[in-house]
């Protein structure tokens, strides 16, 4: 009876207890692909980086105000190389700019309140620059923390070298940084291109799989129709979304050690993938079409071709779009056949369709429609071909 009854609070709860949750972080520890490891792997690059820049600021350098370092390191350990290197040197930039401007109003005018007030409004005007980016508000910081280091000095040989320490300083975090995002796990963002598509392809083959069953069943009215038209036009966030994930995949691989050292010859490419994001936006695009077809029979009852037939051919449709969820894992050839044996289906339920096209204009733009998603996955299946060397079929 206790393991019954353990098992059952098992069940109930889904082991919600301190240590099953800790067994199941470690298990989520041991997958590459994880957030877990990611940001496993993200607090010990941080941890890293300030600990080198600590030690060379400090150590090395005899730095009067070392922290400046490692908090310039953490700072630059990003999520690309190319971002590390980017944000770099808008940050050195950002500092000497708002060093200068107090060192030459400084020994101008001194030290005073006066003065701090003019460095203010002068490093706050340069704060507004767009080429420093993200990193433009730091000309501001800079500049308020060398007044200090400024007024603290006691001679113009340690105002001198208080100010370029700052900038030192900056230089060895940023270095730091860089450095260890470059050699330690230099990350591939991969998983956010792949997770990304997987949504978008779910989604879209979730909302085929609707259409079809619907029809299929002979229950599909002019309000589900207005439901699926309105979920095709919500897809827009999710092609966003995956758009970005490639585009950040891409950027990770400029600069990239990893990706020279090892291909991933096993995966699509990037561009491919960027490809099938742009055939399923286009797929949801033609999806809200037929779904405003569908609705703009008056009564209550949806306007289409051979209802069974039309749902038969979005529920295979919808297996098409489902076998590419994965397609950025590879192999590649084996989703091309997958895809292939979904389309033998399609062109099979296509052409039962065209038997029953015609009728009025909107049965006729309803079946062009449907005959424009299958010309939309077969274009796609060919493309992926050519990625492959294959030639496509006649």
């Amino acid at each position: 009876m206790p393991d019954e009854q353990e098992d059952r609070w098992r069940r109930e709860t889904g082991g919600s207890g301190f240590p099953e949750r800790a067994r199941r972080r470690l298990r989520r520890l041991r997958d590459s692909r994880s957030r877990e490891r990611a940001e496993v792997v993200l607090l010990v690059k941080c941890t890293v980086a300030a600990g080198l820049s600590w030690f060379i600021a400090s150590t090395l350098m005899q730095a009067a105000s070392p922290a400046f370092a490692p908090f310039t390191a953490v700072m630059m350990v990003q999520a690309t190389i190319y971002r590390s290197i980017a944000a770099s040197w808008r940050y050195v930039a950002a500092v000497t700019a708002g060093v200068v401007v107090q060192g030459a109003l400084g020994f101008l005018f001194g030290p005073a309140f006066p003065t701090f007030l003019l460095v203010a409004l002068v490093a706050l005007a340069l704060s507004r620059l767009p080429a420093l980016g993200a990193q433009r508000t730091s000309v501001a910081t800079a500049a308020f923390f060398a007044f200090s280091q400024f007024t603290m000095a006691t001679d113009t040989a340690g105002r001198v070298q208080g100010l370029v320490e700052i900038v030192l300083l900056v230089l060895v975090g940023c270095l730091s940084g860089v450095a260890v995002n470059l050699v330690l796990f230099p990350p591939l963002r991969y998983r956010s291109a792949d997770e990304g598509l997987a949504v978008l392809a779910s989604s879209v083959a979730d909302l085929l799989q609707d259409m079809g069953t619907a029809l299929c069943s002979g229950e599909a009215g002019s309000d589900d129709a207005h439901r699926w038209r309105r979920r095709a036009n919500g897809l827009a966030d999710m092609v966003s979304q995956a758009r970005t994930g490639v585009e950040t995949a891409r950027e990770s691989l400029r600069l990239n050690p990893v990706f020279f050292l090892r291909r991933h010859r096993d995966r699509t490419s990037l561009e491919t993938q960027r490809n099938v994001v742009g055939a399923l936006d286009r797929v949801g695009g033609l999806a809200s079409s037929l779904a405003r077809g569908l609705a703009e029979r008056d009564g209550g009852e949806a306007a289409a071709p051979s209802p069974a037939e039309l749902g038969a051919l979005l529920s295979s449709l919808s297996d098409a779009a489902r076998s590419l969820q994965d397609i950025g894992e590879g192999p590649l050839r084996q989703r091309i056949g997958e895809l292939d044996g979904r389309l033998d289906d399609v062109r099979l339920r296509l052409s039962r369709l065209e038997e029953d096209r015609s009728g009025d204009a909107v049965r006729t733009a309803v079946y062009t429609d449907a005959a424009r998603l299958e010309e939309e996955f077969r274009t796609l299946r060919d493309a992926l071909r050519e990625e492959t060397g294959e030639a496509p079929p006649h």
